[in-house]
């Protein structure tokens, strides 16, 4: 089922909320810690040049900080505005096409996540990469959203060496997500609570953030976000 498009201002919000996340925002720490791990990740990788696949692209938000070009944007449908290729399972390039595919808070949504990263793989050339981020602490909406492990993704991507699975931020900033997102659900459910919202976001950011510092320890076992860098193999 196709969805309609959005407005091209509420767009340019999305992505304005994803690449420069503010204190007000329910998801501000979760998306300033996914932001950093996207920039030190593509920053390490040891590639020359594009084309770069953004797959399930949603709004587009993190191309200002892909260092390659061209960066080419799939997606299901042009609900958010930001592909230039419809589609989804096969995907519509030939093998080899990409030098880096990157799927950022996708991958957790897709019906067939096997048959997902095999196809990520048949379009990256010998030696390329894939770069995935997936939530690990956030309220599920929808019982198609799935809870990834560490030993998951390592299945998943286990056709590619080496594979690297590393936790995004800790236990803290996880529960100021699902909490956000709880307090977001009453909003639209009770749109008076609205004005409420970019008040307690501050509070909750504020307190997460000393919870973060404190709580570090944990943070290897309780991550708040996954993120994935592996290499196709050259053979």
């Amino acid at each position: 089922m196709m969805r309609a498009p959005l407005t091209p201002s509420a767009v340019d919000r999305i992505r304005q909320q994803r690449i420069a996340p503010r204190p007000t925002q329910h998801d501000y720490l979760h998306l300033r810690g996914l932001l950093a791990a996207l920039r030190r990740a593509f920053e390490n990788l040891d590639v020359a040049r594009g084309p770069v696949l953004d797959v399930y692209c949603g709004a587009r938000p993190y191309e200002s900080i892909i260092p390659w070009r061209p960066v080419w944007a799939l997606d299901i449908d042009r609900h958010f505005g930001g592909a230039n290729v419809i589609g989804s399972i096969p995907f519509p390039f030939r093998d080899g096409a990409f030098s880096v595919v990157v799927c950022t808070q996708a991958l957790y949504l897709v019906d067939d996540p096997m048959t997902t990263v095999n196809e990520m793989r048949r379009v990256t050339m010998r030696g390329g990469y894939a770069v995935v981020t997936v939530p690990c602490i956030f309220r599920r909406e929808s019982s198609a959203e799935r809870r990834w492990t560490r030993e998951d993704l390592h299945l998943l991507f286990r056709a590619w060496n080496p594979v690297i699975v590393a936790g995004v931020d800790g236990p803290a900033v996880g529960a100021a997500l699902y909490t956000g997102q709880l307090i977001l659900a009453a909003t639209r459910r009770w749109p008076i609570l609205a004005p409420v919202l970019s008040g307690s976001a501050l509070v909750l950011n504020g307190t997460a953030a000393v919870a973060e510092r404190l709580l570090r320890p944990l943070a290897h076992r309780s991550p708040s976000s996954l993120i994935v860098i592996a290499r196709r193999p050259d053979d």
